[in-house]
Formats: structure tokens, sequence, C-alpha cells
């Protein structure tokens, strides 16, 4: 299958080909290994598959209807895609991190390609589900309808989004920064100057010590 590609629309940031290449090669990563495997699983020969929070699917013998067909739809593709919500708006923080750039646009476009990203992977799903249940004449089927569970990711993607704003408020950004450094300068020669009036009563107290000391 080739590659695919993943476009927001609009203005793009300058994060975005991090972004996008980071998006496509998940969804490479789990095309490959986590969806492909079910095309076979019709032609009776051993099946398996990785999870992707640790254990493996194994069956033998078993067609694509009943229980295989609950897992596939019901659990099995969920951990993977939230933990890449999770580890690409934690990316786009650490990306933030080191550039100091306030991270809010960034985190908008990475949600753009999220989205994006879980609408191939549900209508890689589909077409893999029609095949299946086509045996060998999947054309004459319906795609299996696939918009609430692309809404239900939607939403999430929102929830994780918000949640990662609340994470900038430890992100250096270049501004603050700025105003930082600007608050420390006004400190120092706030500093300096009450050190040099000291240093000034200092030298006016010696003097008139001194002239007490030889006076007649």
């Amino acid at each position: 299958m080739a590659k695919i590609r993943f476009n927001v629309e609009g203005k793009r940031t300058k994060l975005y080909p991090l972004l996008k290449r980071k998006v496509e090669d998940r969804y490479s990563e789990l095309d490959r290994g986590r969806l492909t495997p079910w095309v076979f699983l019709n032609t009776g020969k051993p099946f398996h598959v990785k999870k992707c929070r640790g254990g493996e699917i194994n069956w033998e013998g078993l067609l694509y209807d009943g229980t295989p067909q609950e897992i596939f739809w019901n659990g099995f593709i969920d951990p993977c895609l939230e933990d890449t919500v999770i580890d690409l708006f934690d990316y786009t923080l650490e990306l933030c991190r080191e550039s100091r750039i306030k991270p809010k646009k960034y985190l908008l476009e990475a949600a753009d390609l999220l989205k994006l990203f879980v609408r191939a992977i549900y209508n890689r799903m589909a077409h893999i589900d029609r095949l299946l249940k086509g045996k060998g004449r999947p054309r004459l089927l319906k795609l299996r309808p696939v918009e609430r569970e692309i809404k239900y990711f939607d939403e999430l993607i929102d929830l994780h989004y918000d949640a990662a704003l609340t994470k900038r408020r430890g992100v250096p950004t270049q501004s603050a920064m700025g105003e930082l450094l600007k608050k420390y300068k006004i400190i120092a020669t706030i500093v300096v100057g009450l050190l040099g009036a000291m240093a000034s009563i200092v030298v006016i107290y010696s003097f008139f010590k001194t002239d007490v000391a030889t006076g007649p």
C-alpha cells in the first residue's frame, strides 16, 4: 500500500514538517504492524498480531466473523490511537520548549493532523472489514460507517489539546524570557544604586569621623 500523506489546509507553521512526518510514520507503523495482518485472517493460516499495550492475539483456523470481528472493531486499535494523540502533543510541547516559542498554534496544528490520522486509520479499517466480509467480491458490499468512531476520537483529541495547553505554563517562551531578563535588569539597577548610596554614606561617615578625631 502506498505511503499516505496528511495535508492540513491553510497556513502552516514552521514545525509542520516535523509534526507531519511524525504522524505519517505512525500511520505507516500501525498499518503495517496492526492492520495489514488482518487482511490474511480468512486464509486459515496462523494469525498473529501484537496489541498496542502489550500482549498478542494468536488464532488459527478462524474466519472474520463473530469474535474476530468484534475484537477488530471494539477496542483493538483504540489504545494505539490514544497513545499517538498523547505522544504527538508531548512531542509538540517539547519542540516548543527547545525553540522557546508559545505552543498554542502548534498544538492546534498537531490536533488537526491527529484528526486526519484518525480518519485515515478508520477508513483503512473499513476497507479491510469489507475485504474480509466480501470473500473475494468486496466491492459488492458497502463500507462500514465509521463516523461514530471518528467523532469519539475528535472529542478525545480536543480534550487532550486542552490538557496540553495547561502544560504550556512551564514552557519558557522568548517573550517570557525577555520579560524575566528585563525584571532582573531593573532589580540589578536598584541593587547597584543602593550599594552606591551605601558606599557614599560610608565615605561621608568616615570623613566626619576622621575630622572629629583630628579636631582641636
